[in-house]
This record gives C-alpha cells, structure tokens and sequence, in this order.
C-alpha cells in the first residue's frame, strides 16, 4: 500500500511539473553598447525538451551558446527544464523575433523583445575606456589611413587580465600594426597602439569599434556562505569611425622615391651585372606589381620583391620595395632607367620619378693561351679540344643566385605544406633542386654558346613556373661535362 502510494507521488510530482511547462525569455542587458555582445537567455519548463534550431539573432551571429538542465523543488511545487543562452554582437537597434521550442511534445513560443544599440560614451571618469582617433576623415582609394587607438585604465581598479580585439570593417584591410606602448600617467595606465589601413572600395566605409576583455579580480560567496575569490570578465568597446574614399588618378596614391644601383659597370662578356632595385615612400606599395627589365642583347634573371613596413620617428608608416636583377651581357649595353608614376594626396599632383639609366662596358673575353678568342664550343664532339682554355664566372654570381631561388624555393614549400602533401613536396622539391643547381653551373656559360644561352633560359622559365618547358637532363649533364673538362684540361 505505501508502496503504490509512492509511485501514485512521483507520477502525480511528473505531472504537476508538465502543468507549469512555459517558456521564460530574458534579455542582459536591453540597451547594448555598439561593438559589445548581449546575452539571450530561455528559461524551458518541461521534463522533455527538444533544443530549439536558432542561427541568427536580430540578423547578428551567434557568438556563443551554452546549455544547462535545472531541477527546482520550492514550496511544494517541482519544476525542471532546460536554459538556453546565446551570445550575440547587433550593430543596431531591433527586436528579436519568437522562437520556437517543443515541450513534452506541446509547441511553446517565446516572447518578442525589443533592444537598443547606443554608442559608447566617455565622461573621462570611466574605470576603463578605449577610443578611435583619426587625424581625418576624406582619404583616396589606396592612400594609408592611419588610426590611433587609446585604453585607458584607473589605478586600483583590480585588472588581472586584458583581452584586445581589432576594430572591423568592410573594405577596410589593416596593413600593418604597431607596437603596443604602455605609460602611466596622473589618472593610471595608458595603452597606446596604431593601426594602418588600406581601404579597397570607394564611397562611405565604416570602421566598427574596437573591444577589450577585462577580468577583474573580486569576491564572492558559495551555497554555504563560504567567500572565495572570483574573477568576472567585463567587455566594453570603443566608438567607431566613417570615412569618405574617393577615386584617385593612379594606382599608387602617396609620396615615392625610386633608385636603382649596380655593382659594377664594367664587365667580361659573358659576365652579369647585379642590380637592386628600391621603392621608398608612405603609400600603397603593396600594390606595385614586379618589374620586369629589358635589356638588347643581354639575358636578365629578376628576383621576386622583396616589401617591408617599419614607423617613422613621426609615427607615420614607410614601406618599402626591394627587387634584384642579374644581367648577363656579352656586348656594350645600356641598362633603361625605371619610371614611377603616383599620385600625391597632400599636394594633389601626379608626380613622376625615375632612375638614371646605366651605360655598361663589356670587354671581350681572352679565353686562349695565345689570346685567340673561343668563337664556339662543339658540345657535340666526344673529346674536348685541348688547345683550349675555358674560365668560369661562377663566383662572381653565387650571391645572386642565392637572392633569386631563395624566393622561388620560399613560394615552393607554402605552396605544397599547404596541400599537406608531403610526400608530393619532397619529390617535386628534388626536381625543383635539380633544376636549380643545372641553371647555376650554366649560368657563368651563357655568353659563349647559343645552345647553352638556350637552355638557361628553359630552365629559368621551368623554375618560374612554366611546365611547358622540356629539357632532357641527359644531355645537359652531358654538355657540362664536356665544358668543366674543358676547363680543367687548359687550367
């Protein structure tokens, strides 16, 4: 009898729980500061409860999601259920539509909420702020936008931890960043740090604000009333910033130099001249595609570009171009100058500037003993004339050979640990290597015979990336076998 009256209880505690199934909708906090996430929360009251299917919030992303099952017992009366909540970031006022939800197998809904996305606000006695500065607000497309960013934080506040988040915008690509500075003044810490954009759209772009995470440190008490010390982590978010981009002239908008230098301008025929290439100015460099550089009668190997960024002493930022070329020569040349055309925001110009040209004097080779010149090397023979004296240039080339596969080798090895294939990288690695170290041993030979010019100019193309190129390693490996004992035979 006490038995069944048990049983009779629980049934009768299940059923009274289904009695109060609803759907409890809350909102933390309803006015929401631009760039901050809000917390939605659903209180499910039901023993069977399916998770409800929510993608978007208001429009916004869900930023995160959290479950927990809850089972309550107040004053007689059991409840049990699930919470649900999920973390999202509006970027402007709305309502949240009803959801959904399937309780013991009854359809439940809840209730609309309307919030409002404010900006943030600075009174100057904030505990922690952070604030976006711009010295303007009208830039060209491609021109460098440069945005300061501010933390402040009061002493004593009890910080234990920061968590920064980039500003974000469309159309707005950050370039480069500085290094974080952190002072102390009358009012406490400052953090300082810049930003440099490149916008890529034309018209009205907005930079939405930057975030900091704080944890700071505080106390709290258990079910017991024990304390303990807790750490609570707080988001606050700066304003944002709205700039004007117009359509500039050129390609490259800023303030240029271009120079040019060689390391000899007198040469053997046969021999290469080295030339490095340089870009200087604050502006979108990025956007200057390799050069190319064409010279009658020489043979010219040019090295990928080299771009680097750095600060200026008056925090502005100067990037810069690098490029090398090797030319091979056997006649007098003349190396043509290199033309920049840009357009300058602050004197609203196009400017153009350039560099000298070079002239370079080739002397002939003395190759024979009796000073005889090698017209021509039969590679077909099967013995090496003995008369002759071969002498190589390989030295005086080894450091722009190092400039000009190091690149080649770097695209190489991004290429193929992305495709995780390393099986495939190394066997491709090998042939790439064999390629290499064939067009080094010739390239000291290419002004003595058309066929070996030839053949350095497939393999440069073959390590550029042309797989039309075909070349029977063989007989390359024949042709310099018969050109080094040539060398040594008359050394």
């Amino acid at each position: 009898m006490i038995l069944n009256l048990g049983k009779k209880s629980i049934v009768f505690i299940i059923a009274s729980a289904n009695l109060f199934a609803d759907v409890k909708t809350e909102l933390y906090p309803k006015n929401i500061v631009r760039g901050t996430s809000a917390e939605l929360v659903f209180t499910v009251t039901g023993s069977q409860i399916s998770d409800p299917q929510i993608s978007k919030i208001a429009g916004a992303k869900i930023d995160g999601v959290s479950t927990e099952s809850f089972y309550q017992n107040i004053n007689g009366r059991v409840n049990s259920g699930k919470k649900f909540r999920y973390r999202f970031s509006p970027d402007q006022s709305g309502k949240i539509e009803s959801f959904k939800f399937k309780v013991d197998g009854v359809e439940e809904f809840s209730d609309e909420v309307v919030f409002s996305v404010v900006e943030p606000t600075f009174k100057g006695n904030e505990p922690h702020s952070i604030k976006l500065s711009s010295n303007k607000n009208n830039y060209y497309l491609g021109e460098t936008i440069k945005v300061d960013i501010t933390y402040r934080e009061q002493d004593g506040s009890g910080v234990v931890e920061r968590r920064y988040a980039d500003p974000s915008g469309d159309n707005l690509a950050i370039k480069y960043k500085s290094v974080a500075r952190e002072k102390h003044d009358e009012n406490g810490s400052v953090i300082e740090m810049s930003l440099y954009l490149t916008p890529q759209q034309i018209g009205d772009l907005k930079l939405n604000g930057a975030k900091m995470g704080i944890a700071v440190k505080g106390r709290g008490r258990d079910n017991w009333g024990f304390m303990f010390d807790n750490v609570k982590w707080n988001e606050i978010a700066s304003n944002s910033l709205s700039f004007n981009i117009s359509q500039a002239p050129t390609l490259l908008v800023g303030d240029f130099d271009i120079s040019a230098s060689i390391d000899k301008q007198e040469i053997n025929s046969g021999e290469a001249v080295n030339l490095i290439l340089n870009i200087k100015g604050s502006g979108n460099i990025e956007d200057v595609q390799p050069l190319k550089l064409n010279v009658a009668n020489g043979l010219v190997y040019d090295d990928k570009p080299e771009y680097n960024n750095s600060i200026a002493n008056n925090g502005y930022l100067i990037s810069s171009l690098n490029q090398k070329f090797a030319i091979v020569l056997e006649t007098n040349s003349t190396i043509p100058s290199f033309k920049l055309e840009f357009f300058d925001p602050v004197s609203k110009q196009i400017k153009t500037k350039e560099t000298k040209p070079f002239n370079i004097v080739v002397h002939e080779k003395q190759l024979f003993k009796n000073e005889q010149q090698i017209q021509n090397i039969n590679i077909s023979q099967n013995e090496p004339n003995n008369d002759h004296k071969f002498i190589s240039n390989q030295d005086n080339l080894i450091y722009i050979l190092i400039a000009y596969f190091s690149g080649v080798f770097s695209s190489a090895i991004i290429y193929f640990f992305a495709s995780r294939n390393l099986s495939r990288l190394f066997y491709y690695f090998k042939l790439w290597r064999k390629d290499r170290e064939l067009l080094q041993k010739i390239i000291p030979y290419v002004g003595f015979n058309d066929e070996v010019r030839e053949i350095a100019e497939k393999l440069s193309k073959k390590i550029n990336g042309d797989k039309s190129q075909k070349i029977s390693f063989k007989e390359v490996k024949k042709m310099l076998n018969k050109l080094e004992k040539h060398e040594n035979i008359n050394s």
